[in-house]
């Protein structure tokens, strides 16, 4: 199986500690396309010795479009995406390619998170909501999905997830893609925030005939500073 891991960056200070994470996987066999924006230091040139790892300038866009430009690059059996200020766990690699290989239904897969964690701000809305069509399922097939999209186009949780469920609440900082989900796929670029990019890829997976999961392993520790996708209030 043929693995690669996907890392979108702007170069900031905390790549390096990411890139150190990801040398020290216990499943041995990936490359890592970083998408960068920006120039290369020498201390990333120098992960090129530990890791198989293709440097890909991105000129334009923010990180919807190195999502794209990972998405077309890479000809993979199962692609991972993870951020410049992540810490995936050993395992990490090792459990999303596992978990593939026993789940061959699942086309996104979500592992564990530790540190900053996106919120699903519309769940505000469907805890005031709920019961009303205003929450109802956009399509029934998300009668089964904790994470679903509503008919009034809101992305909302039931309940807290908790392991293996199905669910569009994927986050990209620890998501795996089978090759049939990604391969052809493009994610619009609408926002500067990267708004649902995971969600948008999870539904590619539901109209291809998957599904989209959490899954209790691949921990990883996402550091708890400020991004466009996860700002604080400044």
């Amino acid at each position: 199986m043929k693995v690669t891991v996907a890392i979108p960056t702007i170069l900031r200070k905390t790549l390096e500690g990411t890139l150190r994470c990801i040398s020290l996987q216990s499943f041995r066999d990936f490359d890592v396309l970083l998408v960068h924006r920006g120039t290369i230091r020498s201390s990333i040139e120098d992960f090129s010795k530990r890791l198989d790892l293709k440097l890909i300038e991105q000129k334009d866009g923010l990180l919807e479009e190195a999502y794209n430009i990972a998405m077309k690059r890479s000809s993979s059996d199962i692609l991972l995406f993870t951020d410049d200020d992540a810490c995936p766990g050993r395992s990490w690699v090792e459990d999303h390619v596992s978990f593939h290989l026993k789940n061959p239904d699942v086309g996104v897969a979500g592992g564990l998170i530790t540190g900053k964690y996106w919120k699903n701000y519309p769940n505000v809305a469907y805890e005031r909501f709920r019961g009303t069509p205003m929450m109802e399922e956009a399509d029934p097939v998300f009668r089964d999905y904790v994470g679903y999209l509503t008919k009034t186009g809101l992305s909302v949780d039931r309940h807290k997830h908790l392991n293996n469920e199905k669910t569009l609440a994927v986050a990209g900082v620890n998501m795996s893609v089978k090759k049939e989900v990604y391969e052809n796929f493009q994610v619009l670029t609408y926002s500067i925030f990267a708004s649902y990019v995971e969600t948008q890829i999870s539904l590619n997976a539901i109209k291809k005939g998957f599904t989209s999961v959490r899954f209790p392993g691949g921990l990883t520790y996402h550091k708890k500073i400020h991004s466009l996708s996860v700002p604080g209030k400044k």
